[in-house]
């Protein structure tokens, strides 16, 4: 037997991605959305845990959206005042835009709390903004987690978002 015997492949034929999506610019409304309504508006997804690795989901996300021809915007409700890697990525990818908001990590004393508040609802302000726009296939909401962790914005601010 050999290697491939017995194992089940995805087959790629008719200019279609295995299970039957059009790949990219085939069957497609502009911004890569499917016209057969294969993306269902509205998804929510959250990562959660303990140390690293959330950002770089969503990033892998955006990757995949982008590579789709989908725009996507991801705000960054902590993260800002520092340079660091993403942001190089970012300018490299076409539909990609990531804006830092944030003043940094909200223990870092070099900012008072309400400095902190007032940017995470900057942050908050922009996301309904874009969210609302259409402007976006797909809008991530980078560290908003972290937000409700450190009791800098209430989640009834947020959940909701459709009212």
């Amino acid at each position: 037997m050999n290697g491939g015997e017995g194992r089940e492949r995805a087959q790629v034929s008719g200019g279609r991605e295995p299970g039957g999506v059009p790949m990219r610019g085939e069957g497609r409304e502009p911004g890569g959305v499917p016209a057969d309504g294969g993306v269902e508006p509205g998804l929510v997804m959250v990562y959660t845990g303990n140390g690293k690795g959330k950002t770089t989901a969503a990033l892998g996300l955006a990757m995949r959206a982008v590579g789709q021809g989908l725009r996507v915007l991801m705000l960054q409700f902590i993260k800002g005042g520092w340079r660091y890697g993403e942001l190089d990525s970012a300018r490299l990818l076409p539909n990609f835009e990531l804006r830092p908001m944030g003043l940094g990590f909200t223990w870092d004393r070099r900012h008072a709390p309400e400095e902190h508040r007032a940017a995470i609802r900057r942050c908050w302000e922009a996301a309904k903004e874009a969210i609302r726009s259409g402007a976006y296939d797909l809008v991530i909401l980078d560290e908003m987690n972290n937000v409700f962790n450190v009791r800098e914005f209430p989640v009834a601010d947020v959940l909701p978002l459709g009212e």
